[in-house]
């Protein structure tokens, strides 16, 4: 395994307050990544959302689709210490009855960057995660997926962040957080009880909205996501998921 430095270790708990509070009544929370974890959208954001820009095409969309792009890494994370691994490269694995349109099948993406892995923001964003599951009383101990994601729209290809429809991660928490989204319209994500009953949905709209949810507890969908204009347009996230070992 590669370790990351993940020190010095922060005190963050405070800062995961308001997380907690909602994920424990409600299941979920949205968020900010500015205005909940004190994270800072200067230059160092928007070195880390250049990298979207060198995603690999996905080549396992079984509705023939071009319109995303991505790279995948599997990590292990410890909330006591802190420590931060990453795992040999290898494929993204889901259950069809998780994901009835791409499961069932062995897909092999590109690894996130040495850059990306090690970069300041996914350090922090996973330090909040499982500082927010330990308190929850899920343990210190994680597998991570971590995925870089691009979905693109233009004037001759809707884009579907998630084909699938309704459906789980097969984890116990997935996390989503908005890098970037230009010249689009739609993608609201929606969020289920386990009788696929609406629960609550928002469109994430500015650069660090986030949304947390029980996986085990919740599905969830985004709607497409159309140009705005002539142009041709984007949405970037990234998404991290925790599964307890």
């Amino acid at each position: 395994m590669n370790t990351i430095d993940m020190s010095p270790r922060i005190e963050i708990l405070d800062e995961s307050s308001k997380a907690v509070s909602e994920i424990q009544k409600d299941r979920y929370c949205f968020g900010n990544y500015v205005d909940d974890f004190a994270g800072k959208l200067d230059q160092t954001w928007d070195d880390f959302c250049s990298t979207w820009d060198d995603l690999g095409a996905d080549s396992f969309m079984a509705d023939e689709g071009s319109y995303r792009e991505r790279r995948f890494s599997m990590a292990v994370y410890d909330a006591e210490s802190s420590e931060l691994s990453y795992k040999r490269h290898g494929c993204y694995f889901q259950k069809e009855g998780d994901n009835p349109l791409n499961g069932g099948v062995e897909r092999k993406f590109d690894a996130i960057t040495p850059y990306v892995a090690g970069h300041g923001i996914i350090k922090d964003l996973v330090r909040h995660y499982g500082t927010i599951f330990s308190v929850l009383g899920y343990g210190n101990h994680w597998d991570l997926q971590i995925h870089q994601v691009r979905i693109k729209t233009s004037n001759g290809e809707t884009g579907e962040p998630s084909p699938e429809g309704i459906h789980k991660d097969g984890t116990n928490f997935t996390t989503l957080v908005l890098i970037n989204r230009n010249g689009v319209i739609g993608g609201e994500n929606m969020l289920f009880d386990n009788n696929k009953e609406l629960l609550a949905s928002k469109v994430l709209e500015n650069q660090g909205d986030f949304v947390i949810l029980n996986d085990k507890e919740l599905y969830h969908d985004v709607s497409a996501i159309e140009p705005a204009s002539e142009s041709p347009g984007y949405r970037d996230m990234l998404m991290i998921g925790f599964t307890q070992i």
